[in-house]
C-alpha cells in the first residue's frame, strides 16, 4: 500500500484559508498552539491507514517538523493581525483638542456642521485622517508658536537655550 503524505493544503489559490473559516480570530492567543491542537484533531479523526503504518503521533510529529507547519502558523498570524482594528485610526474630540491646541467648542461646532464623526456613549469619535486634514497645519503652527514663545521668554530673561 502506498502511504500518502499528510498535508493541510487544498488546491485553491489560498491553500490554508479553510483552516480559519468560521473562526473568531480574536480568540486565537497563540497561532502555534491553535494549529497544533487543530491538526492533532484532524489527524486523530482521519488516520484510517491512509498514511501507512504510522501512528497518529508519528504522523503529527512528521508534519510538525515539515516546512508546511511554519507556513500554516505564519498564515494564521498574518490573518489574525490583519483582521485587528487599527485603534489609532480614531481620535476622541478631547484628543483632537489637546493635539491641535483647540477649544472643545471648536471641535463640537465642526462636528455639528458636518465634520464626519460618530458618537460612542458620550464621546465623539473622529477619524485621525479627517482631523489631520482639518487641523493638521494648525498643530504645526501651534508647535512653531510654542517654540518661538520659549525662545522669546528665554531672551527676555537673558537665558540661553
Amino acid at each position: 500500500m502506498n502511504a500518502k503524505t499528510f498535508t493541510l493544503k487544498d488546491l485553491s489559490s489560498k491553500p490554508y484559508a479553510w483552516i480559519l473559516e468560521g473562526v473568531d480570530l480574536e480568540v486565537i492567543d497563540d497561532a502555534v498552539e491553535y494549529i497544533e491542537t487543530y491538526v492533532k484533531g484532524i489527524i486523530n479523526g482521519a488516520n484510517y491507514g491512509d498514511y501507512g503504518d504510522q501512528t497518529d503521533d508519528e504522523l503529527y510529529t512528521e508534519w510538525r517538523e515539515s516546512d508546511e507547519f511554519e507556513e500554516v502558523v505564519e498564515f494564521v498570524r498574518q490573518n489574525k493581525y490583519a483582521s485587528m482594528p487599527d485603534y489609532d485610526a480614531v481620535m476622541t474630540a478631547g484628543e483632537i483638542v489637546k493635539l491641535y491646541g483647540l477649544d472643545e467648542s471648536t471641535v463640537r461646532q465642526a462636528i455639528y456642521r458636518g465634520l464626519p464623526a460618530r458618537r460612542s456613549g458620550g464621546t465623539w469619535l473622529v477619524l485621525r485622517s479627517v482631523a489631520e486634514a482639518r487641523w493638521g497645519n494648525r498643530a504645526k503652527s501651534v508647535a512653531t508658536m510654542l517654540v518661538a514663545a520659549i525662545w522669546l521668554t528665554a531672551a527676555i530673561l537673558g537665558m540661553t537655550l
